[in-house]
């Protein structure tokens, strides 16, 4: 059996919401368990000379590594979805890429207006989710979802589901530093 290689994604489109998607980006950069594949995607190439590029809600300029019609389900470790103007990348080909994933293995993240993606493809029904809590950020099994607000919890929570923390010391850490402002003394 041919084995495959784990990614994480993280969907960009025009306009998406950096901002609430940048400390995940970090902690699976700077993981406990190591710096962990990932790649920036494009679920529509943009239309111009630079078609890999795409101007944040922020005003960066972030280039893709991929789209999503060449990423291999089999090979999704998490797929992350920021907020911003979803109507960008809403429709049939996002759908069915994320109902091709392995509910059992894939982990699949969602904050702000990527939440509702997220609700109108079916992946909220019976889970537990902003929809269901007031917390920041909720997760059921492989699900992540957030408020836009909860960029903190939300990156913990998807490290938390992906399986990148150490221990429970190292989600302590992480929540002392860049949730309540504490460093070692």
């Amino acid at each position: 059996m041919e084995e495959h290689s784990m990614t994480n994604y993280i969907l960009i489109y025009d306009d998406c919401c950096f901002y609430e998607i940048v400390l995940l980006g970090y902690f699976m950069r700077y993981s406990n368990m190591g710096e962990q594949p990932c790649s920036y995607c494009m679920a529509v190439p943009a239309e111009g000379p630079h078609r890999d590029t795409i101007r944040t809600a922020e005003g960066f300029r972030v280039q893709a590594d991929t789209y999503l019609e060449d990423i291999d389900p089999e090979e999704v470790t998490s797929f992350i979805i920021p907020g911003g103007d979803i109507s960008r990348v809403r429709g049939e080909d996002l759908s069915a890429f994320l109902h091709s994933l392995d509910r059992d293995k894939s982990c699949i993240c969602a904050i702000c207006a990527g939440v509702d993606l997220l609700e109108e493809y079916g992946f909220l029904e019976g889970k537990n989710s902003i929809r269901t809590s007031q917390d920041l950020a909720v997760s059921d099994g492989l699900l992540v979802t957030a408020r836009p607000n909860g960029y903190v919890d939300f990156a913990v929570e998807a490290v938390k589901a992906i399986g990148l923390f150490t221990d429970e010391a190292d989600i302590a850490e992480t929540l002392d530093f860049f949730k309540f402002h504490k460093s070692e003394s």
